[in-house]
């Protein structure tokens, strides 16, 4: 089995300096992540993906990076996830694209967030461009961690862990159509990359035996804004969340911040895609379950938005914030059974 061993620090805890070890298992596509402190706390955002000319960046980006820096600096952040859209609008060329530091290192840039690792994941954008640029990065960045397409991260803290499957929905679906509004993907994939990647998933599900147990990829399963639900991984993916217990599935694609859930179910979508511009379309409102939207935002004057979940042994809660600066939504999760 391959082994690749790092250690970091990723911020201070409450009771000093939080020690973290990560190790990945190219076989497994598992990264197991090791803490010494009794809260995981992690940032969870999407669609961040600057601008292709200068400056590299969009006015919301750079006030929504602000933000996300000073929140994890005051809330001693451990990990953030990127939901895809990486860079717009075209991905990169290769591990060594100009824009890795015109629109990552450079916006996101402060002493002690840099200690901070982002787990990554491929928006539609990215696959126009070499996505596997950006799993070469990796080995470039001492806090970009893209190992694979498809990927677990196992946190285990002494009194709570977390399992977050990170998942490719653009080879699960196919991409959109880059020119056309509110495009569906188009189904365009590769049948035993598909297969591969489902039966990973439900391996992942199946043996897990977290307190919470997430899944994050790019397009929503639910959404009443622009894109609206994906029916592919509602045919696909939704049975095996249903089936498995898990406690939320976390995706971007659509330009706001949203909490939808069943009635009948124990499953939370969140969408959290709302770092490089706000877009406040609720065009496919009558296109989720009837009573399934718990949450939704889109004020431009807002400037972006993004998540925080703090998980211990008791609860796991998510917060939504803007770039303003204000709190605008809460939710708290309980543990599997």
């Amino acid at each position: 089995m391959k082994l690749l061993s790092i250690f970091f620090l990723v911020g201070l805890a409450s009771s000093g300096i939080c020690a973290i070890q990560r190790r990945y298992e190219q076989s497994s596509r598992t990264l197991r992540v090791k803490g010494d402190d009794d809260i995981i706390k992690m940032i969870v955002m999407g669609d961040w993906g600057g601008l292709p000319f200068w400056p590299y960046y969009s006015p919301f980006e750079k006030v929504t990076a602000n933000r996300i820096i000073t929140t994890s600096n005051e809330e001693k952040s451990q990990m953030l996830f990127a939901l895809g859209d990486n860079f717009y609008y075209n991905g990169v060329t290769d591990e060594n694209d100009p824009r890795f530091q015109q629109t990552f290192e450079s916006v996101f840039n402060d002493a002690e967030f840099n200690k901070v690792p982002w787990f990554v994941l491929a928006g539609n954008h990215d696959h126009y461009g070499n996505v596997t640029g950006q799993i070469a990065y990796t080995k470039r960045s001492s806090r970009w961690v893209f190992p694979d397409l498809w990927y677990t991260i196992e946190v285990e803290y002494p009194t709570v862990n977390v399992t977050f499957v990170m998942i490719d929905t653009v080879t699960l679906c196919g991409n959109t159509d880059h020119d056309k509004w509110g495009s569906q993907p188009d189904g365009k994939v590769v049948d035993h990359h598909v297969e591969s990647q489902l039966q990973y998933i439900e391996e992942k599900l199946q043996n897990s035996r977290s307190h919470y147990l997430l899944v994050a990829g790019h397009f929503p399963v639910y959404s009443v804004a622009e894109h609206g639900p994906t029916q592919c991984l509602i045919d696909k993916l939704k049975p095996l969340l249903e089936k498995y217990n898990v406690n939320a599935y976390f995706s971007g694609h659509d330009h706001n911040l949203q909490h939808i859930r069943e009635t009948n179910s124990t499953v939370n979508y969140f969408v959290s895609g709302a770092v490089d511009v706000v877009d406040p379309s609720k065009t496919h409102m009558d296109d989720i379950p009837d009573g399934s939207l718990q949450f939704h935002w889109a004020n431009v004057l807002g400037l972006g938005g993004f998540a925080t979940v703090d998980a211990d042994q008791s609860q796991m809660a998510l917060k939504f914030y803007s770039a303003a600066g204000s709190g605008l939504y809460k939710y708290v999760m309980k543990p599997r059974k």
